[in-house]
């Protein structure tokens, strides 16, 4: 009600009551003092006001639980090119057997006499180059990932209760070589703890050749930390480390011969859509290498592999290396054949091959037995956790037994 209406039913009223005292009122001078503030004369003012702080205050509320949650499970910025355990596992041993079966047992892709030699310049580039200075060792990891890498709907790594007595557990690993080859490793392992580090010990068998495998796992940290250890004798050996960090997955080789380190590299491994490729970094001759390694196993004439290399001294020189498989006439077995075009130069250099696998792979080699301890899905959880006799009751895959990092381990 406006002052003037109030006023006026004062007068009214003070007329019909009191007439004798109308005159001495002075309706003028009276203050009408509001019953209730002005905001609070307006009920939609205030409820928008309260929505407001109530939406912002539940804004402020989401963002710090999200904040919170980011930095206490931060996201892996890359896709896992090996997802659980038994892959991490699984790779290591067999990556650094592979290495050491090319390195300390005789070829078998080449007829090699003392009049033939293990690697044939085959001319085009004058000067020696340092790739083809290091090719040997450059064969030495190509043989590996021929095995290692590829499709991953044709590497399967399979964890179940030993099939031999003397052992708890069994890995077995097969993939596809770039023949369409049926390549296969078995790992039989037992486990003990001491301390903070799980001890394994074992043994890879391939092509009816023994190897003898230790690793060590340490829970010791928020992470599991590993290394493994190939060995053909004490002076012969390769060590692979789990050096996995936020940039992606990492493992550190060294190839021992006679007791001296050869040759020391980082391999880093990456996922594109099925396809798991790899980056070497080493050093040649004092220079830093870089090398993109990508394989076509499609099992026909043209499988092979696309290597990009960088070579970082004081200047950076960048060439290609495209790699094919071919058979010996001679010996009837297959072999390498680099062809290295660096500077518009081109060399071809033949080398030697191992053989992978004599039988060919179909789709059924791929799929997961009956007895299987766990598959390729990370969200599997087993009642047997590989690499214990015992049930741990846990999921052992987004646990503890999860490797995701390095140790650096005294092995020698």
């Amino acid at each position: 009600m406006k002052t003037r209406q109030i006023k006026m039913l004062i007068r009214e009223t003070a007329l019909k009551e009191m007439p004798e005292i109308l005159n001495k009122i002075d309706l003028s001078s009276i203050e009408i003092i509001p019953a209730f503030q002005e905001e609070n004369a307006k009920p939609f003012t205030s409820l928008r006001r309260v929505l407001t702080y109530s939406f912002s205050f539940l804004f402020i509320l989401v963002s710090s639980v999200l904040i919170f949650n980011s930095l206490s499970n931060p996201v892996s910025p890359y896709e896992a090119a090996l997802e659980n355990e038994t892959e991490i596992i699984g790779f290591q041993a067999v990556s650094a057997t592979s290495l050491l079966s090319e390195s300390f047992t005789t070829p078998l892709s080449l007829s090699m006499t003392s009049d033939t030699p293990s690697i044939l310049l085959l001319g085009g580039i004058e000067t020696t180059s340092v790739i083809e200075s290091e090719i040997d060792i450059i064969n030495k990891y190509l043989n590996m990932m021929e095995v290692v890498i590829g499709n991953k709907e044709t590497l399967l790594y399979q964890s179940k209760l030993s099939e031999d007595d003397a052992y708890q557990t069994q890995i077995s690993f097969k993939s596809m070589d770039l023949l369409g080859n049926l390549v296969q490793f078995q790992l039989y392992y037992n486990t003990t703890q001491d301390g903070d580090l799980e001890l394994i010990d074992g043994i890879m068998i391939h092509n009816e050749i023994t190897y003898t495998i230790h690793g060590e796992l340490s829970n010791s940290g928020e992470v599991i930390q590993s290394q493994f250890q190939a060995s053909i004798d004490e002076n012969n050996y390769v060590i692979v480390q789990d050096i996995t960090d936020t940039t992606g997955q990492k493992f550190l080789y060294k190839i021992y011969e006679n007791a001296s380190l050869i040759n020391e590299s980082e391999i880093s491994l990456d996922l594109t859509n099925t396809s798991i490729k790899a980056k070497i970094n080493t050093r040649f001759q004092n220079e830093n290498c870089q090398m993109n390694i990508e394989k076509a196993d499609n099992g026909a004439a043209n499988s092979g592999f696309s290597v990009n290399y960088i070579l970082n001294n004081e200047t950076s020189l960048v060439g290609q290396i495209d790699v094919s498989v071919e058979m010996n006439q001679v010996s009837g077995m297959y072999q390498y054949r680099y062809t290295i075009t660096e500077n518009e130069d081109t060399d071809e250099i033949i080398c030697n091959r191992q053989d992978k696998g004599n039988t060919q792979a179909n789709d059924d080699d791929f799929t997961t037995d009956d007895d299987s301890d766990d598959s390729n899905d990370t969200n599997t959880t087993t009642s047997q956790c590989p690499g214990r006799s015992d049930n741990c009751g846990k999921n052992c895959y987004n646990e503890d037994y999860l490797i995701t990092s390095i140790k650096n381990l005294n092995v020698i």
